[in-house]
């Protein structure tokens, strides 16, 4: 099985908080957020890393799950590109994760960091797992 760093830190956080919770994944190359509500990703957003100011970030972070930043303004901004399916009707657990993680200290946003297994370095591999059960490729018992 083979999946993108930033999806399977993205599934190996989903099953660390209550929801909805925004999902934050700052990686060397590129930045993405996923909107998570009811166990679904409801949204996604993803930068370049390397242009985000803390100020951007902050702004991406507060500004995507209420549903007020558009792909145009992503994509114009040097970024990939965004989009959301569903706003949250309640406040917004915010997860870091990403070997970049760090930058987010400097927003004054608070944040937990999801450790499955109790470990932060096990998000990916929980992500990859969970994964594969998705794709029923465990053998049955």
């Amino acid at each position: 099985m083979v999946m993108d760093t930033a999806i399977s830190a993205i599934m190996g956080a989903m099953s660390q908080s209550t929801e909805p919770q925004l999902i934050v994944n700052v990686g060397n190359g590129h930045t993405i957020m996923a909107l998570i509500i009811r166990g679904q990703i409801q949204g996604l957003l993803e930068h370049h890393t390397s242009l985000l100011t803390m100020d951007k970030l902050r702004n991406y972070v507060i500004r995507f799950p209420r549903g007020d930043v558009s792909n145009e303004e992503v994509y114009n901004d040097g970024g990939h590109g965004a989009f959301l399916l569903e706003k949250p009707q309640a406040d917004v657990a915010i997860a870091v994760t990403g070997p970049k993680r760090g930058m987010m200290k400097e927003t004054g946003i608070p944040y937990y960091l999801p450790a499955p297994g109790g470990s932060m370095m096990m998000t990916g591999p929980w992500g990859l797992v969970a994964g594969a059960k998705l794709r029923d490729l465990f053998p049955a018992k």
